[in-house]
Formats: structure tokens, sequence, C-alpha cells
């Protein structure tokens, strides 16, 4: 299962992070948000010595980015240049292992993957055994703590909180809710299933009439996209040139994975052009 960390705020992000070692590290030391912490979003002391002085200092640290996109050079490059530095100097003051914790996706290829480039990087420029926790390691470790998940709520899918209201996770009554929610998405899915002429009284599949239609960004959509933290129009010019620049609605939002900015759009046209027809076929699609 993936999570959608990008709906929470740098800030935000970090003590969900905090909340994943705490629970893996009982002892460890989360700092506060927005602070100068000379390269610490939370540490621990490991080890007592001889005289009950805490000798090994574990350090985490926390990377946010709007695009999680799989990790390239260039951020590789980010690390090298902003964190390594820091970390010198807490090797000063006795750190024994470093941790790197970040929403971005890391690429598995042997040797030329980012997973393996960036584990290299800290080798090559630590002395410490240093570990990276790409998105799929917070996905999986998010998978065994649910009540983490639920202290973010901005992380969880739709489809999450449906699963969990069928399981009861969320009250009291579950079977009887669980019944009753059950009947009215089958009867919801089974009327959007047709696509109803009420003018001849005439009815059909939508599945087997649907004709899917152009995409485009209006003007003030351009507008937005230069005040945007990531590059919609980069993205959406990408796609343009792979579909020879005919754009369709319905493929084009069925086709993004769960990390694209554009499940955040607003779907405009005039009366009958098919904007909820669009959205009844996805949803009948993604059954």
């Amino acid at each position: 299962m993936t999570y959608l960390y990008e709906q929470l705020t740098p800030d935000r992000f970090q003590q969900f992070c905090q909340s994943l070692l705490a629970a893996q590290f009982p002892n460890a030391q989360c700092l506060p948000v927005a602070q100068p912490d000379g390269g610490r979003d939370a540490y621990l002391w490991s080890v007592q010595g001889p005289k009950g002085r805490a000798e090994d200092l574990i350090v985490f640290q926390v990377k946010f980015s709007r695009s999680p996109q799989k990790a390239d050079s260039e951020f590789l490059q980010v690390i090298a240049d902003l964190e390594l530095p820091k970390v010198e100097l807490l090797k000063q003051k006795g750190l024994s292992a470093y941790y790197l914790l970040t929403n971005v996706a890391g690429s598995a290829h042997l040797d030329v993957g980012s997973i393996d480039k960036m584990n290299e990087l800290l080798k090559s420029h630590l002395d410490v055994p240093a570990f990276c926790w790409w998105r799929d390691d917070l996905d999986r470790r998010v998978d065994g703590h649910a009540d983490i998940k639920w202290s973010y709520p901005e992380i969880i899918r739709g489809s999450d909180l449906l699963q969990a209201l069928f399981e009861g996770a969320l009250g009291e009554d579950s079977r009887r809710r669980d019944n009753a929610l059950h009947a009215y998405l089958a009867a919801q899915f089974n009327d959007d299933k047709e696509v109803k002429f009420k003018q001849v009284d005439l009815s059909h599949s939508l599945l087997d009439l649907f004709v899917d239609t152009s995409l485009s960004f209006t003007e003030n959509d351009e507008k937005i996209i230069r005040h945007a933290s990531y590059d919609r129009h980069a993205i959406f010019n990408h796609y343009t040139a792979r579909h020879s620049g005919n754009v369709l609605a319905a493929h084009f939002f069925l086709k993004s994975d769960v990390t694209s900015p554009f499940l955040k759009s607003v779907l405009e046209g005039a009366p009958g052009q098919g904007k909820s027809t669009i959205s009844q076929y996805i949803c009948q699609s993604t059954e």
C-alpha cells in the first residue's frame, strides 16, 4: 500500500517520521520542528558506558520533497551538499549511526539505482553505519503501525477509509453499518453502469457507449501552474508528447499514479460536455 505523504506539510511530515521512529526506538529524542537542529530531527543515545554514560549517538534526519518521483542525481547531490557536512560535526560528538528518512521513491536497479547509489554515497563519506529509509521503507513501517496511520489521516486514501469502515475499525455496530454501506455502494454502482437517455426512455451500458473527450488547460490554470511548488505544466507536456498532443480526459486520470499532482484537479466544462460521465466512467473502470 502506498500512502499520500505529499498531503502533509514538511513540518507535519517530520512529526510523522518521528512517530515511526518512536515506535521502533522508544528512547528516541524527537526535536521540535522549524528550529535549527544541527542536522538532527531526532536522536538516540543507545549504549551505556562503564560509568553509566551514554556513548553511542544515533541521529535521524528527515528530508521531505513535494515532488516524490524517483530520486535522481540532483537529489543525491543535494543530500551530499546539505547534510553530509553536518554529519561531520556530529561525528565529533560521538555519532555512531546515521539514518536518513525521505518520502522520495528509490529505484532498485543493481549498482546504478538510487538506493544503491545513496548507500555508496553515505558509505564513502561517512565512517559510521548509515541507512536511508525511502518511500517504500516508510510504507512498510506504516503498514505495521495502524495507530500511526490514523494519527495522520491526511496520508490515507479514500479506499483505505472505506476498508476501515467495512472492518469496523471506527466504532460499534459495525455489522449493521457494513451491511448498509455495502448495499448502498452496490446499488449506486449498478445505477451508474448505465447511461440513461430520459428524453427517449433508453438506457445502455456506460462502458459500451463511453467516448472520451479531449482535455486541456484553461487560461487560469496557466497562472496557477507558474506559482505551483511543482511543475504541473512540465508533467502535462510530457504526457501530451507521448500521446501526440491529444489528451483524453478519462484516460489521463486513469493512467495517473497515486503521487500525481493532477489527482487534485477541477474538471470544468459547459452543461452537457460530459463532466459527470467522465467521473462516472472513471469510477466504473477502477471498480
